[in-house]
């Protein structure tokens, strides 16, 4: 059979779209993970999903769709990335997406805040909204408070959190905000690095933890946590990379950032 496929995508005339052209740089479902969010664990070697240790029926075709959108939560995932990991050598039309997009919606039902686990960009694809986080092992029976903690994630996965704000402007925010996330992309392009996603960390958010609770409750290895501070033209950031078993530092570093009046910057 040949490598390419055909998928028929929007409308009832549709677009004739081909196996070999460019695809969108996605995490495609590994089916080896197992994740966490709200009241659901999605366990997918197992093809299972469980709601507080109580399993949800779902389809095949409809799973995986699942674990294409939780596997790439915060970021958007098109009608034909789902169409060619989902429907592999097949011509299949854009209402089987839709079909299965409705059926989990149904059975997600919807989140603490009452919204919908998955946002719709109109005419594009999907977005899972909810707050993620992989875990190590599948929760299959309910525990007792004898039972030992699950592990932590293998020693290369780490957490960044959103930078702590000291210097109170709200401008400064939106500044910590990118940079936060700027270190997360950047993180990620390392080899064998597990980095988990903005959505996973966004709870801790101006909420400050120890680093051993941050990482019992995403089951991260490694924090990496910080610090902006403005005064007038001078910028501080501070970081520190931290072990959560312990919550012993492995690294921090200062950097401060100057710029003169007459806009250039010093270091």
């Amino acid at each position: 059979m040949s490598s390419k496929h055909m998928v028929i995508v929007g409308g009832g005339s549709g677009r004739l779209v081909v196996g070999d052209e460019p695809r969108p740089r996605l995490c495609m479902p590994s089916r080896t993970g197992v994740y966490q969010f709200g009241p659901f664990q999605l366990d997918a070697p197992e093809r299972r999903l469980l709601r507080d240790g109580v399993q949800v029926s779902l389809r095949l075709k409809t799973f995986e769709t699942l674990c294409m959108l939780v596997e790439n939560a915060g970021h958007l995932v098109t009608k034909e990335a789902l169409l060619r990991q989902v429907w592999p050598d097949a011509m299949v039309e854009e209402n089987n997406i839709n079909a299965n997009v409705s059926i989990l919606r149904k059975a997600l039902g919807e989140d603490a805040n009452g919204q919908s686990y998955i946002e719709t960009v109109p005419r594009v694809g999907y977005r899972f909204v909810a707050q993620v986080a992989q875990i190590s092992s599948p929760q299959s029976a309910p525990t007792t408070s004898g039972d030992p903690a699950p592990e932590l994630e293998p020693e290369k996965s780490v957490a960044v959190l959103y930078f702590e704000n000291l210097s109170g402007d709200k401008e400064d925010e939106y500044f910590r905000d990118g940079m936060t996330e700027d270190v997360i992309t950047e993180l990620a392009k390392i080899k064998h690095l597990r980095l988990f996603p903005r959505s996973a960390v966004l709870a801790f958010r101006d909420k400050p933890l120890p680093v051993t609770e941050v990482g019992q409750k995403l089951r991260a290895a490694f924090v990496l946590e910080g610090s902006v501070r403005r005064a007038g033209s001078r910028l501080r950031i501070t970081a520190r990379l931290a072990e959560t078993r312990t919550g012993h530092s492995v690294w921090a570093e200062r950097y401060d950032h100057q710029r003169d009046e007459q806009g250039g910057d010093h270091r």
